[in-house]
């Protein structure tokens, strides 16, 4: 019996040294492998609402996303416009009031959906709100082939169903209507995205999910990309028709304005738009 006892120490003895003697003759490897576990695991720890901003230090850049169009408008597209409106001047540059309504222009956005529809994209989701705020609209048979078309959906004025004020253009089923409220944590940073399947969906859900309704969870974390990581392209380009045939063909297409001190969203990488959001 001590015979079989002393034999199985000395084996098992042995096992361990040859696995140490393995161990050392890789020590590199594994030296690597060991920083690379306590790496991940100092990011899980802080991997915080308030603090996961972290994450987009240390990584690099990313690369375009070329599955997405941003279209931006400029006050100065309408600023001519407004003028002979109001028979009045306007300096965009000294003005922080400027509301979605001031960007509508019946005419101007049947031409721009209009070019954008004629190359076939996916989507295209508008993420200024125009409903009650732009007063009665005269559509013609034509403009409710394009402004109702079913690929198009339009921002309203709030998430919740008590406080909905429809898109001039929505549908009767609502399909084509999506929310683009912000959840601001206390240091003004967006760092989650609202959802809730008691409520209207995000715009960018909408868009991603083929206007269904998804699974994500509550609240979800943004994985931001970075700033100007989108092909973009401005109104006046679109309505000129300055751009490749292919341009938007099976694209997620967003429209907005530019980025201004009134729209302007604080995230972790920085000041972005309202569509670039």
């Amino acid at each position: 019996m001590i015979k079989l006892i002393q034999d199985f120490y000395q084996n098992s003895f042995n096992s361990l040294r040859v696995w140490l003697r393995w161990g050392l003759s890789k020590r590199g490897f594994w030296t690597r492998a060991f920083l690379c576990l306590l790496f991940s695991l100092v990011i899980l720890k802080f991997d915080e609402v308030d603090t996961y901003d972290l994450r987009y230090k240390l990584r690099g850049p990313q690369k375009i996303n070329d599955s997405i169009v941003l279209v931006t408008i400029k006050p100065s597209d309408f600023v001519k416009i407004y003028d002979l409106k109001t028979n009045s001047l306007i300096n965009v540059n000294e003005s922080n009031e400027i509301t979605d309504s001031f960007f509508w222009d019946q005419t101007i956005w049947r031409d721009l959906l209009q070019q954008i529809l004629r190359h076939n994209p996916k989507s295209i989701g508008v993420t200024l709100f125009f409903g009650d705020n732009i007063g009665q609209t005269r559509l013609t048979s034509q403009d409710l082939l394009i402004f109702k078309d079913e690929r198009i959906l339009w921002a309203t004025n709030s998430r919740e169903l008590e406080k909905l004020s429809l898109p001039f253009a929505t549908l009767p089923e609502r399909t084509n209507i999506a929310h683009i409220d912000l959840l601001r944590d206390d240091d003004g940073v967006v760092r989650r995205l609202l959802m809730n399947p008691n409520y209207i969906p995000n715009i960018a859900e909408r868009s991603a999910f083929n206007k269904k309704t998804s699974r994500l969870r509550n609240l979800p974390v943004i994985n931001y990309r970075g700033s100007q990581r989108f092909q973009s392209i401005d109104l006046q380009n679109v309505l000129k028709n300055n751009f490749d045939p292919d341009f938007f063909k099976n694209k997620i297409v967003f429209i907005g304005i530019e980025k201004t001190l009134n729209s302007q969203i604080l995230t972790p990488v920085g000041q972005i738009s309202r569509h670039e959001f």
